[in-house]
């Protein structure tokens, strides 16, 4: 299981590394959507060298077939000495201040349609899965129509030397190019890069942003929960972008000397920044990928105070951020980093989960003991108990039912196991109790040992559990659990004697 987390996060750092170029923002990026309590030191290391193998490679084969990275990555080069002024600060606020709730309420949104999809499909179980593709391929004609007939009210601009190559030309006649389509009819990524620029002014005029952000805006929603491949992470950028080029624009219209107000794309990069926030609750890595996108650090102290005005508003309309709210959803097991009020006064002893006694193993148990111990589905380990009630270790499920599988199958003298062997009717009559206790998958399996032969249980232990006092207090107990990642603990007396087991 630790191993496969490991994966996982060097996995996902190497993806988000590789969309943005940036292999610090794929570092940045898993370490917050794992939490720090749960992030060995060792996957620091780990994830650098995943991360930097990673981005070596892809632009070595980029560069073979003839391109580079930046041709499909998020990246805008504009340089400017200055990108922002202190005049600028408050409409960024203002535009953070009004992502932050807009984001909760997309969050709580998005969260409806998943909860509503998901009964739909449950309810059509039995036409599973051709339901699904229809749902999928319904969908996706839903977006092409609305996406095209938004885009055709759109209206037809003279395209302008140096203009941006991610203008599209739709339905208007060649040297002009629709604004509302160069948002609706490319990629996600595309659209961002427009939108970022800071040399393409007036390019996108705030009603045709406003267009596109209410089709786009709707469809995103829609796409909860749609079984096909989709991310939400540059859908959620474009939206803040669009709500921030919008407010940037009307801040400029408004304002009669415009000298102080920067680039509309600045304002693009800040709503950006502040919906990605408030709709995954990340700072770090959310000012690293803008920041790396727009290929400009000078605007990274606005980027954090939309992201702090965003991250605060946003938790006051919604205490978890999407991520989260799923993970609840889907019951995934998980620990908070702090344990809840109700432990506070309780003791280790208090903790530990209800152990019958056929569950207690002995170093050299009878594969009938084991057989009962089996059929306990709810124990996932097992405790390994030697005379004295000491634990020696724990043992799992399917190490158990490995051996009793491994030694049906070697031929041995089984009278040399046990010496009671040799009386067939009592045997017989032995082997058909144990039959009845053990599961249907492995009544023919260990059919061939007689229930009283005895087995080397003690091999099959961790050798060295941790071990906690019965008084120690929960809450010190539950940090072993919560952030050293212990998952079997042995809770004994003062002088060693096996009291019961967390986990």
């Amino acid at each position: 299981a630790a191993a496969k987390r490991i994966a996982c996060a060097v996995g996902g750092a190497c993806g988000m590394a590789m969309i943005f170029d940036a292999p610090i923002g794929g570092i940045l990026y898993m370490f917050e959507e794992v939490s720090a309590h749960c992030w060995p030191m060792e996957l620091t290391f780990r994830a650098f060298a995943g991360t930097t193998i990673c981005a070596l490679l892809s632009r070595a084969m980029l560069n073979l077939c003839g391109t580079d990275t930046k041709a499909f990555v998020l990246y805008e080069w504009s340089p400017q000495r200055h990108p922002w002024d202190w005049w600028d600060l408050p409409v960024m606020v203002l535009i953070a201040g009004v992502l932050g709730p807009f984001s909760a309420v997309h969050t709580r949104i998005c969260l409806q349609v998943g909860s509503f999809r998901q009964s739909a499909m449950k309810a059509l179980s039995r036409f599973q899965p051709y339901a699904k593709v229809v749902e999928a391929i319904v969908f996706a004609a839903i977006c092409a129509t609305v996406c095209s007939l938004t885009a055709l009210v759109g209206r037809c601009e003279p395209l302008r030397p140096g203009d941006s190559p991610e203008l599209v030309r739709y339905n208007c006649e060649v040297g002009y190019y629709n604004p509302v389509a160069s948002l609706l009819l490319t990629t996600s990524e595309g659209a961002v890069n427009l939108l970022f620029s800071r040399r393409d002014e007036g390019v996108i005029h705030p009603m045709n942003a406003m267009l596109a952000l209410c089709a786009y805006t709707s469809l995103n929603i829609g796409l909860t929960g749609v079984p096909a491949p989709s991310g939400n992470f540059t859908g959620t950028m474009l939206i803040g972008g669009l709500v921030g080029r919008i407010l940037g624009a009307i801040a400029a219209g408004v304002k009669l000397d415009a000298s102080g107000i920067a680039a509309s794309g600045v304002y693009a990069m800040v709503g950006s920044a502040a919906m990605l926030c408030g709709f995954k609750r990340m700072s770090l890595a959310v000012v690293w990928f803008v920041s790396i996108a727009s290929n400009d650090f000078n605007i990274v102290p606005p980027l954090m105070l939309s992201v702090v005005v965003s991250m605060v508003t946003a938790r006051l309309c919604k205490e978890r951020g999407y991520d989260e709210e799923q993970v609840l959803r889907r019951n995934v097991p998980f620990l908070d980093a702090e344990p809840p009020e109700c432990m506070r006064e309780m003791r280790a002893f208090d903790l530990c989960d209800p152990l019958p006694a056929e569950a207690r193993l002995a170093p050299e148990a009878t594969t009938r003991a084991v057989s009962l111990a089996l059929r306990r589905r709810d124990q996932l380990e097992l405790p390994v108990i030697r005379d004295g009630g000491i634990c020696i270790g724990f043992t799992t499920r399917g190490r158990l039912e490995a051996v009793l599988k491994a030694c049906a199958r070697i031929p041995v003298d089984l009278g040399s196991l046990d010496p009671v062997v040799g009386a067939s009717a009592e045997a017989s009559e032995a082997e058909g109790e144990m039959e009845r206790f053990v599961s249907d998958s492995l009544a023919t399996s260990i059919g061939q040992l007689p229930p009283s032969a005895k087995l080397p249980v003690g091999r099959l232990v961790d050798p060295v559990p941790y071990t906690i006092l019965e008084d120690m207090s929960a809450p010190r107990c539950y940090a072993l659990f919560a952030k050293a990642g212990v998952s079997t603990a042995s809770v004994v007396t003062e002088s060693g004697e096996f009291q019961g087991m967390i986990t």
